[in-house]
């Protein structure tokens, strides 16, 4: 083999499973494989860069009346806990299932690394469906089924917040 490709398998990371998802699904799979396996190694991937939280509160989370710390499912030390790894804010780029690998890609960045797994969950959750229909593109139009929805809601709407803020 070329020293090249030497390197870039050194680069690679690996994970007995491996959980794309990090909401209700993800964290109550990564919660029953712990049970079962108290050793094998568990990752757990989101574009989001938050901890899993309670999408139903976003809602109150906008209005002020929930804290994003009361939002979360579990402690903020669980995934320390039950040694879990986190992958937050990187998105999934491909999916190999062949040679069982992933390539992810920083949702805020340009740098991105690949992941190989011996077990593959995908918790990815549903997509809002959103009509085609004039103005739909505009600003001001939002979907709203992600914490940073609201916050871009929030934004969107006042402004000076974020000068004062």
């Amino acid at each position: 083999m070329a020293r090249g490709v030497w390197e870039q398998m050194a680069k690679i990371e690996k994970t007995k499973y491996l959980i794309i998802g990090n909401s209700a699904g993800g964290i109550g799979a990564a919660e029953a494989i712990r049970e079962v396996d108290k050793a094998g190694a568990i990752t757990i991937i989101s574009d989001e860069p938050y901890p899993a939280y309670s999408r139903p509160l976003i809602s109150e989370y906008l209005v002020n009346r929930c804290p994003l710390e009361r939002m979360l499912f579990r402690p903020p030390d669980f995934y320390e806990k039950s040694n879990i790894q986190t992958v937050f804010g990187e998105k999934v780029m491909q999916v190999n299932f062949n040679e069982y690998i992933v390539t992810l890609k920083q949702v805020q960045g340009k740098s991105g690394r690949t992941l190989t797994w011996q077990k593959l969950l995908l918790a990815t959750g549903g997509l809002p469906i959103v009509p085609k229909i004039d103005g739909i593109g505009l600003k001001g139009v939002f979907t709203f089924t992600k914490l940073d929805d609201a916050k871009a809601i929030d934004e969107f709407l006042n402004p000076l917040k974020q000068v004062q803020g």
